[in-house]
């Protein structure tokens, strides 16, 4: 039976779905209509095991191909601009190289305050005040906010992760 997931709210994702529908049925065709075309969105849904991914103003052939696709290649992938969207996510990668130091202030998206990330790194709350000021420079952010919807954006850290 068809399933079908349509929301306007950003943080709704179709993936769970077909993560679920994926692990009950492995050889299902699973296509993403969506209207949401950012990247993260599609490597999200290439994650989960779909198909195919294609946005919903694509012309009707590229949805048809998309079909298809699912249909025959039910556990490959395929999307409009995936090798843009890899060129790009290869591209940012390069360009936010984090250290290790500041990929472990990745605590920041739970909310942990400078003094307690000094304490978890075993450094003064200087030095970890100028890791964070380090990060935010590299993510172009200006505040916590900023600098976590940076990472989330670029893939430095998962929403799911973000949100537990």
């Amino acid at each position: 039976m068809p399933h079908r997931t349509s929301s306007p709210w950003p943080w709704a994702s179709p993936t769970p779905t077909a993560r679920e529908l994926r692990d009950r049925y492995p050889t299902l065709g699973i296509v993403v209509l969506t209207a949401q075309g950012e990247d993260d969105v599609l490597f999200r849904a290439m994650e989960t095991g779909v198909s195919a991914f294609v946005g919903k103003a694509a012309p009707m052939e590229e949805i048809l191909c998309a079909i298809r696709h699912a249909a025959v290649a039910a556990s490959s992938f395929t999307a409009a601009g995936l090798a843009l969207a890899m060129a790009r996510r290869q591209s940012t990668a390069a360009r936010l190289a984090l250290s290790p130091r500041e990929r472990e202030l990745m605590l920041l998206r739970d909310g942990v305050s400078i003094p307690a990330i000094a304490r978890t790194l075993y450094v003064s709350p200087s030095t970890a005040k100028t890791y964070v000021s380090r990060l935010y420079e590299k993510l172009g952010a200006s505040s916590r906010a900023q600098a976590l919807m940076a990472a989330l954006r670029n893939g430095l850290i998962r929403c799911d992760a973000a949100t537990a």
